[in-house]
């Protein structure tokens, strides 16, 4: 069974970007982060986004997922949408 959720960047460059990830191939928020890095990093390349994947490497340490742990991300509604940012508190796992 495919164990989907929305993730989308909340962020003042990328805001927007949503993809969905199974979490079915993840064991940590840090997994679901990179997926979606990746995800980002892949889009920007190829579309020859070269500045804008340069802020992003940059900024790659301080994505994170406020006040929500993997447990959490298991159970959660299957609609909700998963921001991640690289603003505010520190990450949380």
């Amino acid at each position: 069974m495919v164990n989907y959720r929305t993730f989308q960047f909340s962020h003042d460059l990328f805001w927007g970007f949503r993809r969905m990830v199974d979490l079915d191939e993840a064991e940590s928020i840090q997994d679901c982060i990179d997926i979606m890095y990746i995800k980002l990093h892949q889009f920007l390349k190829g579309e020859n986004f070269e500045l804008l994947i340069k802020k992003l490497e940059n900024g790659r340490s301080h994505l994170h997922i406020h006040d929500l742990q993997f447990g959490d991300l298991l159970i959660s509604d299957a609609n909700e949408i998963i921001y991640i940012c690289d603003h505010g508190q520190n990450k949380k796992e």
